[in-house]
């Protein structure tokens, strides 16, 4: 798996698999979930140009013989043991087929990085599978009232 860091050239790309993978991590979300449209997908592109522009964040798309699976936002601004992951997500035709794993392990290579930081909705039970299988161990509960 080749890891390649992402440009304002990507922006539109990443906008639509951002997009998609917002609306299937909102699945079950006490806030409702969100369907993909133009208001969407608009919102988004704005939140990851945001990531792209801004100095204490990179964003890496993940290829597999040319073709991008996924992608990653990560924040180095160093407030973190390791590596905080802002957003990480494997393309929906892609999931279920190792890619996931082998993203993570590709991109601590490549970033010479042994920790990685990140954080899951609790309803995500999916992406709390995923995580917990590769190692990660939970260590703070975030908790709302009111909504």
């Amino acid at each position: 798996m080749e890891v390649k860091k992402c440009t304002m050239e990507d922006l539109e790309n990443l906008a639509l698999w951002s997009m998609q993978a917002e609306v299937d991590a909102r699945q079950g979300s006490p806030w409702g979930g969100v369907s993909e449209s133009p208001e969407l997908l608009a919102e988004v592109r704005k939140s990851v140009e945001a990531y792209l522009t801004r100095e204490t964040y990179e964003v890496y798309a993940f290829l597999v013989e040319d073709e991008p699976v996924g992608h990653v936002v990560v924040n180095q601004s160093g407030l973190y043991p390791g590596l905080m992951l802002e957003s990480f997500s494997i393309r929906r035709e892609y999931r279920r087929r190792g890619y996931g794993t082998q993203a993570l392990h590709a991109l601590m290579e490549y970033l010479g990085e042994t920790a990685l930081d990140l954080d899951v909705f609790c309803w995500n039970q999916r992406a709390l599978a995923f995580y917990k299988h590769f190692g990660f161990k939970e260590i703070s509960l975030h908790m709302n009232y009111g909504t």
